[in-house]
């Protein structure tokens, strides 16, 4: 009986409401149930009841239980609170039937803080409503529809002069005369007066500049809707000319949600709480004077709690929320709200705001947000509503298209907290998947922000766990989330794509990591674009200077200016800058953009491409210019050296040529960072060095104390901005061997981190250098005691030494800060140095350490199609030294120059590009450069092949091949590698075989770029640029693989594992085996195929308890198998270890003493051999548990291992010393129509040469692939 009542009411609800026009003939008159209320009464709502008259009295509440209709008329209810119960309703118009009057609910009450409207509890939660205003409880329904007059917003269709009194507008509107409406600004925003006495405003204090921002009232409109005329003429002129357009807001709507008049004294208006209802529909709602200034939920228009109500579709379109006390429209712990076409206008604190972190799902489609005043002190309800955002956003995974952000301190503010906060923390503090910080981004396309007081977009300062804000990044990643590197799964795009931003006084974009901003414009701002961490900007237009001068004002008693200029203090010599560097984080990219009037003037300097100011920290050098960028009527670089590290710390990549002109690119770098290096050429116009590209590039490292050189002899005194005009110099950075002036000057002023001060500089890889510290009046002083060393926006392979001084006799722990962890040893010379080592010289009383990026794998950061290797900050190290909290240096001055450790000691290649060597594209005019370090891996003695390549191709889906053909054919294909890059100066670490580096120093090998047709652009031969040798002879021709002349016990031959072992796999999911393998074999039928998933670790064999170990022979002297890489995934080092009877465990990296090749590759099937005493259970001799395979790097895809032969043997291991005969080459052959800059060495097999040209230039939209070729 219980579910009949139920489901009769839910069709009896439906009737009444789901239709499009309310069904009001059920209806009972409001007049007739209350004829004569008397001023304070409480009317209780159970029945269906229609409101059809204004009650003259103020009541104290109306509670809806039943339903509420309201009567298409001129109306007004005026009361305490009205509160709509579970199952009740509050119905005024339909989406067919809006309202066509004037109905307006007025709510009265002095301020309070008391609970008058109840609460409600449910899942766990206590939800208070306050006092005064409109609350819709669990389970109620408010359907608002009034008549909009559309559209709600519009704008501009040509400039509106000062003293104008019409507008034409881009769209016919229906307004009416008497309405009010708000013409944007097209100026820079407002600013309070400095000498103001009552400063509550945080940053937004200057000399005084207008709001901008104007509300007018309709005198008529013409017939075709296009041309509005107003009662009073324009105080400002309004722009309406290429991109920005004014826009013009329409405020009134006909159903109205307002307070008292008496609120606008104390701030304390209604309040409108929604929680989740069955139906939540609001159009054409305006509401001014509500909010209760400094209550906390008590905002103009609040869902609140509404958890999941994607089902629900809660929305509210079409309205107009303006002057208001607090807030404008707030989602708090709601998903599924859609905010659409609404006008925001005048407001205190954040305007439309995500409350907690937990909001996800909502959508925030083409709505205006004008005028969001700061506020500070006791009516604050966030620290940073003393910088009041127009979008305050605390959780990405939301949309927001076509929205305009007007004069806020931020237009749209990014401001995620790491969990989220108050209430959002009861529901998702344990969620794994809710790290807003983290989380990828929905959707933001088309906004608008102009005329804010600092930035369109603010992406960074994000809430604390106590509210208030701190520096912080936005790192997309998908879940799980963790607290531990590396936080999360995949790095996923973040892509913010056309933007407008204009007249903002600081910069149109700011932001901190891993971003992509696509299709942008930016104009008039003082800086277009700044964003730190790994971020692209790519076809975007931004403009220096525009032809809207503002609205120009008289600065400190002088005449007006030309025009307004961004500056809160009214001066105009700042400079004007474009695409700017931060000083740390990166690498950043700048790709297919266009920079327009950025034009320099005798008091104001501009230019497209700036560094950072006033930064304590030099800038990452793997940050990207010039990939195909157009400037028009613009200084191109500029660097205005300050008092500031960042100023003089300056390395950037002119990737293709289109910022130098040099074909092929060059470096751009500042007067601190620069090397007398061949080619450089200092241009005054820019304040800058440009030089050409070389193999070592440049790596940044930092350096952390907690306590520096301060003032004379003292302890730090901690950051600042010197304010003399002069840098306080802390550091000096030299070139080992070198007098101060031979290489980089290298002032260092540091910064505060957390963990300390820091120093951080960019110098010339795979060198190296001293480091002395200087007190504050630049005399020498201590070295600190503890400090951590970091080798950052470094490549794979990169490297560099430092020596430090310190007082003789000085002793050293020194600890490995992450993975391997572990102390370096000391060695006795400087010839032993390793990473895994220090060597403290009693004669020149210097510490010295080897930094290096020896990440080897494919762990390359694919950055939007334009990602760049870097491996980061790898093996920093942890230094304490025994001398005290301040270590005089003994001896002072710069050491001297050693000879190289043998494992630092490198062969090097080179290679120019060119379209006219190439086999497909001989009209091809782009250029490239490609350089290759030939370095000995320390730990397995392998040989790997650092490499660099450059060019000034755009695309994206690389893969590293090596072909086999002569020099007239491409070649067939005998390694392939993928590579998920695909931008030039793109770097790596290549395992060569031994047969490699014989074509290698042969001048076999090409390096060869095509499209992803496969269609050739770029080739070049690598060549010896240096001293070159010969790599040995091969061990083996494996005649004896299949039919040893040596005794052998089998563990994989012919289809099985000899008894009693087993295969098995540490990580199962990763690893598959076929144990009969047929397509590739070397012995018998068949062989053993181990295949792997990307980040596979090892697979073994194994005696699984003591019963089963396995007694060795004791002559058996070593373990040896044959092995190749399946096609498709190039080569692969690895290590063979063991596990004893007692779970001692060995690992040995196999290198050129064990494998034939030293590293297995797809050409041939090659010996890996090592001998038991490597293994670690020779002690133990007859008592093995396992022994096992691994890789020396994780697989960065999957691929697959081929075995066969695996087994124990009686012979040695027998290494050939002998080196290869052949010549080392370097024939050549020039390309004669070359760019120009380029000449290219191209050889024959045979020794002679070949003339190639190439012709008129082809322009081709290519994905690139890199092509290592090798000829037999």
């Amino acid at each position: 009986m219980r579910s009949i009542s139920f489901l009769f009411f839910v069709f009896l609800f439906s009737g009444l409401v789901l239709s499009e026009c309310p069904d009001i003939s059920k209806a009972t008159a409001w007049s007739t149930l209350y004829p004569n209320l008397n001023a304070g009464a409480k009317v209780n709502i159970s029945s269906i009841v229609l409101l059809d008259v204004s009650p003259s009295a103020v009541l104290d509440s109306v509670t809806i239980y039943g339903t509420l209709f309201v009567k298409d008329a001129n109306l007004e209810l005026k009361t305490g609170f009205i509160k709509i119960m579970n199952e009740g309703s509050l119905i005024a118009g339909g989406s067919d039937c809006p309202i066509t009057q004037r109905v307006v609910f007025t709510f009265y009450g002095s301020y309070s803080k008391e609970n008058t409207i109840g609460t409600e509890f449910d899942n766990g939660v206590l939800t208070q409503f306050g006092s005064k205003g409109l609350v819709v409880t669990t389970g109620g329904s408010i359907v608002l529809y009034g008549l909009v007059e559309g559209p709600t917003w519009t704008r501009i269709s040509s400039t509106a002069t000062k003293g104008s009194t019409q507008l034409n507008l881009q769209q016919s509107v229906g307004w009416k005369a008497g309405d009010s409406i708000v013409i944007t600004s097209t100026d820079f925003s407002l600013v309070h007066d400095y000498t103001s006495t009552s400063r509550t405003f945080g940053q937004a204090y200057g000399f005084p500049f207008p709001d901008q921002n104007e509300r007018k009232i309709i005198q008529s409109v013409s017939s075709d809707g296009k041309t509005v005329t107003l009662t009073t003429p324009l105080d400002f002129t309004h722009w309406g000319k290429d991109h920005q357009f004014a826009e013009v807001a329409h405020l009134n709507r006909h159903i109205v949600i307002q307070s008292n008049p008496e609120a606008d004294a104390d701030g304390f208006g209604g309040h409108w709480m929604m929680r989740r209802g069955k139906r939540i529909e609001l159009s054409g709602v305006e509401v001014t004077r509500m909010g209760q200034r400094g209550v906390l939920a008590r905002y103009p228009v609040h869902f609140h709690n509404m958890r999941f109500a994607f089902d629900v579709k809660p929305f509210i379109k079409d309205s107009s929320i303006h002057d208001n006390f607090q807030r404008c429209l707030v989602v708090h712990e709601s998903h599924g709200v859609t905010v659409q076409n609404n006008v925001a206008y005048n407001t205190t604190g954040h305007c439309y705001f995500l409350e907690d972190g937990g909001e996800h799902g909502n959508v925030f489609n083409s709505n205006i947000g004008i005028l969001a005043n700061s506020i500070a002190g006791a009516n604050q309800l966030l620290p940073s509503d003393d910088r009041a955002a127009i979008f305050w956003i605390t959780n990405p995974n939301n949309t927001w298209i076509n929205n305009v952000a007007v004069e806020g301190t931020h237009g749209f503010w990014f401001a995620m907290p790491q969990k989220p906060r108050n209430l959002g923390k009861i529901y998702w503090d344990s969620d794994p998947f809710m790290s807003p910080r983290r989380i990828p981004l929905g959707a933001f396309e088309g906004n608008v922000a102009h005329s804010n007081l600092q930035n369109g977009l603010h992406i960074d300062e994000m809430e604390a766990a106590d509210g208030t804000t701190e520096i912080a990044d936005y790192i997309p990643q998908l879940g799980p989330y963790t607290d531990v590197y590396p936080y999360g799964g995949a790095y996923v795009e973040a892509r913010f794509s056309k933007i407008i931003a204009y007249k903002n006084r600081d910069s149109a974009v700011w932001g901190k990591t891993g971003l992509h901003f696509t299709e942008c414009i930016f104009q008039d701002n003082s800086r277009g674009f700044m964003v730190n961490g790994k971020t692209v900007l790519s076809y975007s237009h931004i403009t220096g200077e525009t032809d809207n001068v503002g609205n120009p004002i008289s600065l400190w008693g002088q005449p007006a200016l030309a025009r307004s200029y961004p500056s809160r203090w009214g001066t105009y010599g700042e400079l004007l800058e474009g695409h700017s560097s931060y000083d740390n984080g990166g690498p950043q990219f700048s790709v297919g953009n266009v920079f327009e009037n950025f034009v320099s003037t005798p008091a104001r300097r501009a230019a497209a491409l700036v560094p950072l100011q006033h930064g304590p920290f030099m800038l990452y050098p793997r940050n990207h210019f010039g990939h195909n960028l157009t400037f028009i009527n613009s200084n191109r670089i500029y660097i205005n050296y300050g008092n500031n590290d960042c100023e003089y710390g300056w390395n950037v990549l002119d990737a293709d040529g289109s910022v130098t002109g040099i074909p092929g690119g060059a470096w751009i770098q500042s007067n601190e960072t620069h090397f007398q290096r061949e080619g450089c050429e200092w241009k005054v116009e820019w304040n800058a060095y440009v030089c050409p590209l070389f193999g070592e590039g440049y790596v940044q490292f930092s350096l952390v104390s907690p306590t520096f050189p301060g003032a004379a002899g003292g302890a730090g005194t901690g950051y600042d901005i010197p304010k003399t005009g002069a840098r306080t110099i802390r550091g000096i950075v030299r070139p080992l061997g070198s007098d101060y002036y031979s290489g980089p000057k290298g002032e260092m002023q540091g910064g505060v981190l957390s963990s300390g001060f820091q120093y951080m500089h960019n110098v010339i890889a795979r060198r190296s250098y001293s480091f002395e510290f200087y007190t504050d009046d630049g005399t020498p002083s201590f070295t600190p005691s503890t400090f951590s060393l970091f080798l950052g926006s470094s490549n794979p392979g990169d490297w560099v030494v430092f020596a430090l001084p310190y007082p003789s006799g000085t002793t050293f722990t020194i600890s490995k800060i992450r993975y391997p962890a572990g102390n370096n040893a000391p060695v006795d010379s400087f010839s032993k140095l390793t990473t895994n080592t220090y060597f403290f010289d009693n004669v020149t009383n210097h510490l010295y350490l080897l930094l290096q990026n020896d990440y080897s794998g494919q762990e390359f950061s694919d950055l939007f199609g334009y990602g760049v290797a870097d491996a980061g900050f790898y093996n920093p190290l942890f230094i304490k030294a025994s001398c005290g909290s301040k270590c005089q240096p003994t001896l002072t001055g710069v050491p001297p120059q050693f000879t190289l450790p043998p494992n630092l000691i490198s062969e090097t290649y080179s290679a120019t590009l060119q379209g006219c060597q190439s086999l497909d594209s001989t009209d091809s005019q782009n250029a490239g450069k490609a350089f290759f370090f030939l370095h000995p891996n320390a730990e397995s003695g392998n040989k790997e092949l650092h490499y660099r390549i450059h060019h000034d191709l755009e695309g994206s889906g690389y893969s590293l091949s090596i072909l086999n053909g002569p020099i007239s054919q491409k070649g067939l294909s005998l390694v392939s590698q993928s590579i998920p890059f695909s931008t030039t100066g793109s770097s790596g670490i290549w395992y060569i075989s031994r047969a490699q580096w014989e074509k290698l120093a042969r001048g076999l090998l090409y390096v060869s770029l095509s499209d992803f047709n496969g269609k050739e652009i770029l080739r070049g031969q690598i060549e010896c640029s240096g001293t070159c040798s010969n790599p040995p002879k091969a061990y083996s021709d494996l005649s004896d693989a299949c039919k040893p002349a040596y005794d052998t016990l089998s563990i994989y031959s012919e289809n099985s594992l000899a008894s009693p072992i087993d295969f098995t796999a540490w990580d199962k999911t990763n690893l598959t085996t076929n144990f009969a393998y047929t397509s590739d074999v070397l012995c018998g039928s068949t062989s053993l195929r181990f295949e792997f998933a990307p980040y596979a670790n090892a697979f073994l064999v194994h005696w699984y308890n003591s019963a089963k170990d396995l007694v060795l022979d004791p002559k058996f002297k070593s373990l040896e198998f044959f092995a190749k890489v399946a096609p498709g995934f190039g080569s692969i080092p690895i290590s063979v270890g063991s596990y004893s009877e007692y779970s001692e465990q060995t690992s040995n990296p196999m290198g050129p003493q064990n494998v034939d090749n030293f590293v297995l590759d797809e050409t041939t099937w090659s010996r890996v051999r090592i001998p038991i005493s490597k293994l670690g259970f020779g002690k133990f001799i007859g008592k093995v548990k396992s022994v096992y395979i691994s890789f020396n790097q994780y697989p960065y895809k999957a691929g697959a291992l081929l075995i066969d032969e695996w087994r124990w043997s009686t012979e040695e291991d027998t290494a050939i010393s002998e080196l290869s005969s052949f010549e080392i080459r370097k024939s050549s052959v020039i390309c004669t129509d070359s760019p120009s800059g380029f000449t290219s060495i191209v050889g024959n097999e045979d020794g002679k040469t070949a003339l190639l040209s190439s012709s008129s230039m082809i322009n081709l939209p290519v994905i690139l692939i890199v092509l290592i070729q090798l000829l037999l």
